[in-house]
């Protein structure tokens, strides 16, 4: 990702470089804006966001999105996975954490320092015509740290299991579509 970045950032004067999102190593107050995309799933969420908000400005502006509200097949699909999930899954946080809830999450970065906090949210619908676009989907972001944990026979019964969910699931156009609400908590400094 970094070099792909550097790549499409060349010639813009733009400073691509990786460090550790938990505590950055950055001057306070150096930034205009602050933007996290699915990044604040670490081991101390709220210190985290505290270490962000003083990275701004005065007058500057952090963005935070996170996971929110699930359809029920695509709650009970991630269900399959759980068990092989590494504990810092947002999923597994529980109902007390920075992200059981818009108000959580607002109240962690309002906590964190940062004022007029809001939180706008988004609908992404997928269809899966099948277990293989599932399969793909799941491969292709977080949930492949529980493919990578699982023996042959586990992802096999996960996938005849997701496969009859999907099938069943299936609204009469060849799909099964699924929703999972992306939230952006917005605040400033």
């Amino acid at each position: 990702m970094v070099r792909l970045t550097r790549a499409s950032l060349a010639g813009t004067g733009a400073e691509v470089a990786v460090g550790d999102a938990s505590a950055p190593d950055l001057p306070a107050a150096s930034f205009d804006v602050v933007a996290s995309s699915l990044v604040l799933f670490l081991p101390d969420p709220r210190a985290a966001l505290a270490r962000w908000v003083a990275l701004l400005c005065p007058g500057g502006r952090i963005g935070v999105t996170t996971f929110g509200a699930q359809s029920a097949l695509w709650r009970e699909l991630d269900g399959l996975l759980r068990p092989w999930m590494p504990p810092l899954d947002p999923r597994s946080a529980g109902p007390d954490g920075p992200f059981a809830s818009d108000g959580a999450m607002e109240s962690a970065l309002a906590t964190a320092g940062a004022m007029g906090v809001t939180t706008e949210t988004w609908r992404m619908s997928l269809t899966f015509e099948g277990v293989a676009d599932w399969l793909r989907f799941t491969r292709s972001v977080g949930q492949r740290a529980a493919w990578d944990a699982m023996t042959h026979d586990e992802a096999e019964r996960v996938t005849d299991a997701a496969a009859r969910m999907i099938t069943e699931g299936a609204d009469g156009s060849g799909g099964t579509i699924v929703w999972q609400d992306v939230r952006c908590t917005l605040g400033g400094r």
